[in-house]
């Protein structure tokens, strides 16, 4: 008895018989050869039609039928299992396989997942061509790690053979159908597309170009997040993989550049032309070149055509920048094009500020109407000035003088309130909402006073100071803000904008100078803690080249010589500390903090009444036990430690209510409890994380607008909770990461956006603990938000140093989660090695880098280890 037909051998078989019969007889043909089944006889024509589609170029001829034919082979799958997976319903299909939304058959994770598997080709040849390019696409993901790319989470083979991927399942709406739904403003439109031109250009950095840019590709969240899917016929520059042909159906028509319809070498700018094709039908609504008869002709359009300006196609205008970007993408001859993605979208970004775009030549004209867009507000003053001027000077004269005594009383109340009445309650208890109605209050004032008086150097001057106190009100770490450090950085940035004009017009004033150093050191200080390491390096050490310039020429100033010992402080935090983000540096780092320390102790003999020198004394013996605690010597930690938190009690004594002495306190009595744990004396960690909590909770309750103080109050939960932990009280330590938890939501609440630098170590902590209790379950729903969170930032991004570091601890507890599932599921052996492996290629990277710091070196180790093992359980496996 011969073997039943499955459906789509019989849907395959019926395709070729009926492609043999006169279009005009087909549907007697079909209605007989199907007997009544409608669900064959649609799938049967739609073949048909594709193939009709196709045209004569061979090119785009098998593509069709395959996605057709395996679109309609899956319907029949239902609800299949796949290994540990269970298949829900399929979602897709493309040139090589089927994709379909899926779960874990084990029931051990509800997040959905989406499980791409390789077709059966239609000969042996075919289908030994579609397993290499499916492995190729398997290998090309598991080399891509960017926000805006569908992560490969794992791999496998079906029961007969053939190869699978399991990639992160993305909820979302093609890019195009997303448009069409939200209708954003251009500009949004613009800023989605430069995020989708990140992805490709990553993808090229990694000598990947993708070769199907289009809209059904890029998917787009709820939220707003593209994600770049499908590498599926991506092409390998370096080699590494086999390389596809140019011309085996690897393209979209309709997207397709001219050197793929004529079959010539792919490069990067394959991609460009893509993105242009795309960027044109979002912004028109419609492709760049117009309905054709046959694919044929539509190569022919491609190849020889012009497109027209998206303006004859949109029935509304476009900017002729914008369409002179457009037009560049779309130059038939590569090198003509925009270089890269990430050029492309460099031109969209100077198109967006109002600068002279590259897709456009540089005349004289263009610059000056360029400027004027940018400066329409200033030029209109002129104007309106020069018609003044016109009008005469006689009554001018008077009310010139009433003018400059009406600016003066302004003036005079500006700094009144900024800085007379915000310095006296700065640092009363509660003071936060008082403090930013302030400084908003006179951020008003100042503001009108330089529209009337732009070029005033001194008011200049108030104006920077006043941008910097609201900026440290918004988010400036370790003071009393809000947490707002997005905005924060906002208004520093406006106020080094006015600094390094007023230093270049006065280079040699002391007071000028130190102030612009101070506002480089506060910039880099926000940019530390938002993990950004590469920018705050930079900043800071501008204000170090600076400041040893103006202590070079004024070697007995004071101010000179404490920005000098503050600017060696603050670089060397960057280069090299324990618990701060930092590039591991530690020599480097501990350079810096002996010349701060020299400076700064002198400066204290010569002043001792000087409390805030030494504050600052105490802060360099804090940043030194730090850093003798990231080099092991702990001992030597605990003696730094001890010496600054003398210095800092005794000022507490001298001036009880000052929250920032109290905090200093805590701060140091925090980090000599956690060094005490780490050096396993649980009773001394215990007692002086029992005096900071207190010190924190304290603060914190004085002062419940200070989201500062919210946030180092969750920091102080998690800390007591780790000492628990190594104390085996896994409840109790559960119960303050909860409680950092709330602490962090409250933060996170008041500024949308803004991630406490403390809640993935939190997540990391309740990782642990689960893992140790060999709750799988939690540490996954902990890893999992630790993920997210790593994401986002570097989708903000991408060179967030600490935000690797964080991804580099997740995969290696993802690792250690399914290390536990596989001591009863033999088969998570291999997710488990995945894992550990992701994360030992990204302490591999940070290290080759130079940017591993000693804190995380560990990890490496572990995940080294967690590797070997794995490999020596999968070797041990019967039938190995």
């Amino acid at each position: 008895m011969e073997p039943r037909e499955s459906h789509p051998e019989r849907v395959e078989r019926l395709f070729h018989e009926a492609s043999e019969i006169e279009s005009g007889s087909r549907d007697a043909f079909l209605a007989g050869a199907c007997a009544g089944d409608e669900s064959l006889r649609l799938a049967v024509g739609r073949l048909l039609d594709a193939a009709e589609r196709v045209g004569r170029n061979p090119a785009w001829g098998e593509p069709a039928i395959h996605i057709e034919a395996h679109h309609t082979a899956a319907q029949e799958m239902g609800d299949a299992t796949l290994q540990r997976y269970r298949l829900i319903a399929p979602i897709g299909a493309g040139g090589m396989g089927q994709v379909f939304k899926a779960v874990r058959a084990d029931d051990e994770f509800s997040k959905l997942v989406a499980i791409k598997i390789v077709q059966r080709g239609f000969s042996d040849d075919s289908q030994d061509a579609i397993v290499r390019r499916f492995r190729q696409e398997r290998q090309i993901l598991a080399g891509l790690e960017h926000p805006n790319i569908a992560r490969l989470l794992d791999g496998g083979s079906t029961p007969d053979g053939l190869p699978f991927l399991v990639m992160e399942y993305v909820e979302g709406l093609p890019i195009d159908r997303y448009l069409a739904a939200k209708k954003p403003p251009l500009r949004e439109i613009l800023q989605l597309f430069r995020t989708v031109c990140s992805a490709v250009s990553h993808a090229h950095t990694n000598l990947v170009v993708h070769r199907d840019l289009k809209p059904g590709n890029i998917l787009v969240t709820e939220a707003g997040t593209p994600k770049l899917l499908d590498f599926g016929i991506a092409k390998l520059l370096d080699g590494a993989a086999e390389r596809t042909r140019t011309g085996a159906g690897a393209m979209t028509p309709e997207y397709a550049s001219p050197e793929q319809v004529r079959g010539a070498a792919i490069t990067t700018s394959t991609d460009v032309y893509s993105l242009g094709v795309l960027l044109y039908e979002l912004l028109s609504g419609a492709r760049p070149y117009r309905a054709t008869a046959s694919t044929m002709e539509l190569a022919e359009a491609i190849c020889n055509q012009t497109p027209e300006p998206m303006s004859a196609r949109a029935g509304r205008r476009f900017d002729a920048d914008l369409e002179n970007i457009v037009q560049m993408a779309l130059r038939k001859e590569p090198e003509r094009r925009y270089t890269s993605a990430e050029q492309f979208s460099e031109d969209l970004r100077r198109y967006l500020e109002g600068y002279p775009v590259a897709a456009r030549a540089a005349t004289r004209g263009y610059r000056a109407r360029r400027f004027a867009g940018r400066n329409k507000a200033a030029l209109a003053a002129a104007a309106l000035v020069s018609l003044s001027l016109l009008a005469g000077t006689a009554a001018t004269a008077w009310e010139a003088h009433v003018a400059d005594r009406r600016f003066n009383d302004l003036r005079k109340l500006a700094n009144s309130y900024l800085f007379e009445f915000h310095d006296a309650i700065k640092d009363l208890p509660g003071s936060t909402p008082a403090r930013q109605l302030v400084v908003k209050r006179a951020l008003e004032y100042l503001d009108r006073l330089s529209r009337e008086r732009g070029n005033d150097a001194e008011l200049s001057r108030e104006l920077a100071s006043a941008y910097e106190k609201v900026g440290a009100v918004q988010g400036l770490p370790r003071f009393q803000s809000l947490g707002d450090r997005v905005g924060a950085l906002a208004s520093y940035r406006k106020a080094l904008a006015i600094r390094e004009r007023l230093a270049a017009a006065s280079p040699n004033r002391v007071d000028i100078g130190t102030e612009l150093s101070q506002c480089y050191l506060d910039i880099g200080f926000i940019l530390q803690q938002a993990g950004d390491l590469r920018g705050a390096s930079e900043t800071l050490r501008k204000a170090v080249r600076l400041t040893e310039n103006l202590a070079a020429a004024h070697p007995s100033d004071a101010l000179v010589r404490d920005k000098l010992a503050l600017a060696y402080a603050e670089t060397g935090d960057v280069l090299g500390s324990y618990n701060d983000p930092n590039l591991g540096d530690a020599k480097g780092a501990m350079e810096y903090f002996r010349q701060s320390i020299a400076i700064r102790e002198k400066l204290v003999a010569e002043n001792p009444a000087d409390r805030n020198g030494r504050l600052f004394l105490a802060a360099l013996y804090t940043r030194l036990g730090n850093i003798r605690r990231a080099q092991a010597d702990n001992p030597g930690a605990v003696e730094s430690l001890r010496k600054a938190l003398g210095i800092e009690e005794r000022l507490v004594r001298e001036e009880p209510v000052k929250w920032l002495y109290r905090r200093e306190v805590a701060i140091d009595k925090r980090t000599l409890a956690l060094l005490f744990r780490d050096m396993g004396n649980l009773q001394e960690a215990r007692k002086y994380g029992d005096e900071s909590a207190a010190i924190f909770s304290q603060l914190a309750k004085e002062d419940p607008q200070n989201m500062q103080s919210v946030e180092e109050l969750a920091d102080s939960d998690w800390s007591q909770g780790s000492i628990l932990a190594k104390s085996h009280d896994r409840a109790g330590a559960q119960a303050y990461y909860d409680s950092a938890i709330a602490g962090y939501g409250r933060v996170m609440a008041h500024a949308p956006g803004n991630y406490p630098p403390g809640l993935v170590p939190t997540y990391q902590l309740i990782a642990t603990l689960a893992i140790e209790s060999a709750d799988t379950g939690k540490a996954t729903r902990a890893v999992d938000k630790e993920m997210q969170i790593a994401d986002r930032l570097l989708a903000i991004n991408a060179a967030n140093e600490t935000a690797r570091r964080n991804q580099g601890v997740a995969y290696l507890q993802m690792g250690q989660a399914h290390e536990l599932l596989a001591r009863t599921q033999a088969s998570e052996w291999h997710v488990a090695r995945s894992w550990y492996q992701r994360s030992l290629d990204i302490w591999l990277d940070l290290q080759r880098k130079g940017t591993l710091i000693p804190r995380y070196a560990p990890r490496l180790d572990e995940a080294a280890q967690g590797v070997a093992k794995c490999d020596r359980a999968l070797d041990n496996l019967p039938g190995k």
